[in-house]
């Protein structure tokens, strides 16, 4: 479990991600919930490892057909790292998903 502190870092950087987003107009033109989940993902790669595997554990049970597709959905989250300065691999046109989340992830599918 995440301790209220951790959660509290992790809400406040969402919301500041998700509001520093809207300075590029290409969020404009995304969902929501595109949005919301490229922040996410972008501040949960900032948090240790065990954490970062929980709460993307988490997101599997509620990321259905209703949310882009994952192309989509990592695409708006490169193009956020970039817009905040954080070395994404859309300054390289690498469109290729960042290790640390694609390990994670592939690890909650073998729970």
């Amino acid at each position: 479990d995440l301790r209220a502190t951790k959660w509290s870092y992790i809400f406040d950087e969402v919301q500041f991600h998700t509001e520093f987003a809207v300075r590029d107009y290409y969020f404009a033109t995304q969902r929501t919930s595109t949005v919301a989940l490229a922040a996410i993902f972008n501040v949960v790669d900032h948090v240790d490892h065990q954490d970062r595997r929980d709460i993307l554990h988490s997101l599997l049970f509620v990321l259905n057909e209703d949310f882009e597709s994952p192309k989509e959905l990592f695409a708006a989250w490169d193009r956020l790292r970039y817009f905040l300065g954080e070395n994404a691999s859309v300054a390289n046109n690498d469109s290729d998903i960042p290790a640390s989340v694609s390990e994670e992830t592939a690890e909650c599918y073998d729970d």
